[in-house]
This record gives structure tokens, C-alpha cells and sequence, in this order.
């Protein structure tokens, strides 16, 4: 089955795109936020110090935080077909990126900590 078809303009194919990437992206955090709360019931056997505990605690604050904001986000891309000019389209995809930057610098800071807590 194609992910795409004939009859999709070029702006339908770029909110396709946007839509299923934000997806996996708010996929991926709200199992980071689970996988925080698991290794926040297992601190005992972890024995997790204070400061780690802390930055555990912030970084699932973040993850709230930037999941918010891509889920406001996820509305706002679907209706962003309606665009009528280049500058509205060149709006989505400047937010597009500015996202998944954050969202990647996110996941590589948790990655680090994850594996400091599990040394």
C-alpha cells in the first residue's frame, strides 16, 4: 500500500509527513514518561543517589512539558492544509524542525542520564 497517492498535493504529502513523525515522536515520549515513573518505583533496589534521583525528576517534568507542547502542536499541523501562501507552509516546516530538535537533544540528554541510572 502506498504511502502516498497521485491525487495528494505536495501540501497534503508535507502535513502527511508532519502529522506521522509528530506522532512518533509523542509515542516515544509518553513511554519515556512511563519508563521514568517505572525507574522512580525501582530507585530503592537502583540505589539512586539524591542528585540523580533530582535529575530524574526534572527530566520527566521536561518530558511533560515538551509533550504538551506537541500535542498543542498536533491540532495545529493538521489544520495547517488550510495554509493559502508559501510563508504559512514555510511556518509549518520551520516549527517542524525546531521541534524535532528539541525533541532530539531531549532523548539524547535522557539517554544519558537513563544510562548513568542503570551503571
Amino acid at each position: 500500500m502506498p504511502l502516498f497517492y497521485n491525487h495528494e498535493s505536495d501540501e497534503e504529502i508535507s502535513v502527511k509527513l508532519q502529522t506521522k513523525e509528530l506522532a512518533n515522536w509523542i509515542e516515544h515520549l509518553e513511554f519515556v514518561t512511563t519508563e521514568i515513573n517505572h525507574l522512580l518505583k525501582l530507585k530503592k533496589e537502583l540505589v539512586i543517589n539524591k542528585i540523580l534521583e533530582k535529575e530524574l525528576l526534572d527530566k520527566k517534568e521536561e518530558n511533560e512539558v515538551l509533550l504538551s507542547i506537541f500535542y498543542n502542536y498536533r491540532s495545529k499541523v493538521e489544520n495547517s492544509i488550510e495554509c493559502m501562501d508559501i510563508a504559512c507552509d514555510m511556518y509549518y516546516l520551520n516549527q517542524q524542525e525546531i521541534f524535532r530538535e528539541q525533541y532530539l537533544f531531549h532523548i539524547r540528554e535522557y539517554r544519558v542520564l537513563k544510562a548513568e541510572i542503570l551503571a
